[in-house]
């Protein structure tokens, strides 16, 4: 396949950073992820990126515009993002992965990575799928249960390393 760009998504704890991250370390490609540039942005605007809710829908667009186009010129990049997959529709040389695993496994990650009981983390992911999907079906339609077509899935519940090299495969 020829591939400029790997794009990634997931839901929270799914391990679509860890595997972009471990692509992006394997390739010596650049690394974008976009909750991470979100949270920026949003503090750059005086807005509070934990609050989905109240972002303005103009503001999540603006920034979704800005992360499509950056996609559209880039090579050599791996973007990681929620709805990234989405966004790279039109994309030709775009490698599409949408990260899945179980929900005991990502319980199990949200506590490792924040302290937090497993009921907590399970209402915190619970209280984010709810919240994301009802965000991205309002400003989109993109319903997160409905991949587009063209997308490589991958169960992340596994050693993401395995799933490194096969991506890397593909793009030789």
């Amino acid at each position: 396949m020829d591939a400029h760009i790997i794009v990634i998504s997931g839901l929270g704890y799914s391990g679509s950073s860890t595997l972009a991250d471990s692509l992006s370390k394997r390739l010596n490609w650049e690394l974008i992820l976009a909750g991470e540039r979100f949270r920026i942005y949003c503090r750059e605007n005086g807005i509070d990126p934990n609050d989905a809710k109240q972002i303005p829908k103009e503001v999540h667009r603006q920034f979704d515009e800005k992360l499509t186009l950056e996609m559209g010129a880039s090579v050599r990049t791996i973007f990681e993002g929620r709805i990234a997959i989405w966004l790279s529709t039109n994309l030709p040389y775009a490698l599409r992965v949408w990260c899945r695993t179980d929900a005991i496994t990502r319980i199990t990650r949200c506590v490792q990575r924040e302290g937090l009981s497993r009921e907590k983390c399970a209402e915190l992911i619970d209280n984010r799928d709810r919240t994301d999907s009802e965000t991205f079906e309002m400003l989109y339609n993109i319903k997160l249960a409905q991949l587009p077509s063209g997308v490589l899935v991958v169960d992340t519940g596994v050693p993401v390393e395995s799933y490194a090299e096969q991506i890397i495969e593909l793009l030789a």
